[in-house]
């Protein structure tokens, strides 16, 4: 008689083979043996048989099995803690909540289980972290259909600007990420730099950290009131007539106005189209900025050399088919009805970031990251609320057309579900009375039935790659939502990498958007990768050298260019949920 897998083994193998591509076979006894007696000799045999398998497979990259290996073992046991979080305390405090009778019971149920979803949050932005770590060594490391690996990056010669090319190759494919840890705090990883050989790096980095000196020297000069006591390798440096540090950086043109021209001007740029930065600096900002606004990754984005208007072609084709056509008959005209959307391209600005002469002179500040995170908060900070509610107008300045501006001027006027749910037509919230019988209203609550009445406001076309955006609170009331059957409606995701859900899609937060409150358009669903961000050049970067002296500070702008509206011809491809004003 053969011996039986419990719930816990079952799992467990499955996930084997979803790792390994089925080819890791494990009897009942063996896999026993491996998990929980001989866990140092099974660990070794797996990284044995994955090497056996590499060159056939190129699964695994040769001296990066190991660290594959350890993330694969770090995230099996970060799953683990997730799943005895939500099984194991999360479950019963929820059945908890749900039989508590007085309003102090209820609280305190709350209180408890907000705790256990805070460590849960913990949990799961450190898996996801290794998990991307591990996404990405896996596509390293992935073969073509010809079997053969992505070619390596190597410089097409030894000298310098050979090294500087083969650097910003390794930019445009790898690029750099910027990944929350389990504390919270941003930490940024330059992909490219870790992807290159040890000669390509050390140069960049050498590169780098002269730049940074140059930056610094710079504005220390145009504090003191003239950039010509800072030296002329920095200043060449800084204003792009380096040739090597032109190749790694992007900015505006060649320097021609004279040092009196600029400081008459108070401004400290190179034509006045902003410093020559690192790419690697831009790139970060733009990585960084999607912490600090959910558009800039719910949304598609555009990437144009000039900011002309730029006319968006549009059709609306939902009610044309096609025609069967008998013998020696003729084919019927049916036009595709089309439109356009105009993208401009308006100007947004970090506001002046003020560093005083104390830190400039400090050689253990770093200006760089500092920089880097200003930018970042402020320009994604508006940008998001910019793309979630600005109003589209033509005045001076002209404002992007915001998500929930689109949906209500696209979408049919809210009505309550009873009165039947069309594609295109807003939905009014019925409440939660119907999953708890309380009092709770359409105006002051979701419920269930309001979710998925939203969804079939979207055609069918467009739900298969929905999502659902809302403000963080609104979230909160979600996780705590329960069916009859005492289920909650949010599901904590157990995949490492994948989002969690609601209804079976996944969410956006995006704290622009409205909370809970009378008369609210709280919700939105649908395709948001129909809207479409337009976005100008790169980030421009000029410094203020005299408005600030009296201060003994140097303030710093930055500046970016982007539109943005929702792509809809009458499809309706994303709709929302609206509070009942009662």
């Amino acid at each position: 008689m053969k011996p039986k897998l419990k719930m816990r083994e079952r799992r467990s193998i499955r996930r084997y083979h979803e790792t390994f591509g089925g080819t890791l076979q494990l009897s009942v006894i063996s896999f026993r043996l491996f998990s929980f007696i001989l866990p140092v000799v099974a660990f070794a045999g797996l990284s044995a048989f994955a090497m056996a398998h590499t060159q056939s497979t190129h699964f695994f990259g040769g001296h990066h099995l190991p660290v594959m290996l350890g993330s694969l073992v770090e995230i099996r046991a970060l799953n683990d803690k997730i799943a005895r979080l939500n099984e194991g305390e999360l479950q019963p405090k929820r059945i908890k909540l749900r039989d508590a009778k007085t309003k102090e019971d209820i609280a305190a149920a709350k209180v408890e289980i907000d705790k256990v979803l805070d460590d849960i949050d913990t949990l799961t932005a450190q898996r996801d972290a290794l998990q991307t770590d591990l996404n990405r060594e896996t596509r390293m490391n992935a073969v073509d259909p010809s079997g053969r690996r992505e070619d390596p990056i190597n410089p097409k010669g030894n000298d310098k600007m050979s090294l500087i090319g083969a650097y910003n190759r390794s930019l445009k494919r790898h690029g750099v990420a910027v990944l929350r840890d389990g504390r919270g705090e941003l930490t940024v990883r330059n992909y490219a730099l870790e992807k290159v050989g040890d000669n390509v790096r050390n140069v960049i980095e050498e590169m780098e950290e002269r730049y940074w000196e140059a930056f610094r020297n710079y504005s220390i000069a145009l504090r003191q009131g003239d950039s010509g006591l800072c030296p002329a390798e920095d200043r060449a440096i800084i204003l792009g007539q380096n040739e090597e540090f032109r190749a790694i950086c992007v900015g505006g043109g060649q320097y021609k106005i004279s040092d009196k021209e600029r400081r008459d001007m108070g401004i400290g740029t190179n034509t006045l189209g902003g410093y020559f930065v690192p790419r690697g600096f831009v790139y970060e900002v733009e990585e960084a900025m999607k912490w600090y606004g959910s558009m800039l990754e719910s949304s598609e984005i555009m990437d144009t050399a000039t900011g002309q208007p730029l006319p968006y072609p549009t059709d609306n084709d939902t009610t044309n088919t096609g025609q069967l056509v008998g013998e020696g008959q003729q084919v019927a005209e049916n036009d595709v009805t089309l439109g356009n959307i105009i993208f401009g391209a308006e100007k947004f600005s970090t506001k002046m970031v003020k560093v005083s002469i104390e830190l400039l002179q400090d050689s253990a500040f770093a200006i760089g990251p500092y920089l880097r995170k200003k930018f970042a908060i402020r320009l994604g900070r508006i940008l998001n609320t910019k793309f979630t509610l600005g109003n589209g107008n033509s005045a001076n300045p002209v404002e992007p057309t915001g998500l929930i501006t689109a949906v209500v001027a696209n979408c049919a006027a809210a009505q309550l579900a009873s009165a039947g749910v069309a594609y295109g037509t807003a939905l009014l919230a019925a409440g939660a009375s119907g999953n708890d019988g309380g009092a709770e209203t359409g105006g002051t609550s979701i419920g269930s039935q309001d979710l998925t009445d939203l969804e079939h406001t979207v055609d069918p076309s467009y739900r298969a790659g929905a999502s659902y955006m809302f403000h963080d609170q609104t979230l909160r009331v979600i996780k705590r939502l329960l069916d009859k059957f005492g289920h909650p409606l949010w599901k904590q995701s157990m995949a490492a990498g994948e989002p969690d859900r609601i209804n079976g899609y996944p969410y956006w937060i995006n704290n622009d958007m409205a909370t809970i409150a009378l008369n609210a358009k709280t919700v939105t669903f649908g395709d948001h990768k129909k809207y479409l961000i337009r976005r100008v050049k790169e980030l421009g970067v000029i410094t203020l050298q005299e408005r600030f002296a009296d201060y003994g500070q140097v303030a710093y702008l930055g500046f970016a260019r982007y539109d943005g509206n929702l792509l809809d011809a009458g499809t309706h491809p994303v709709c929302y949920l609206q509070q009942a004003a009662a």
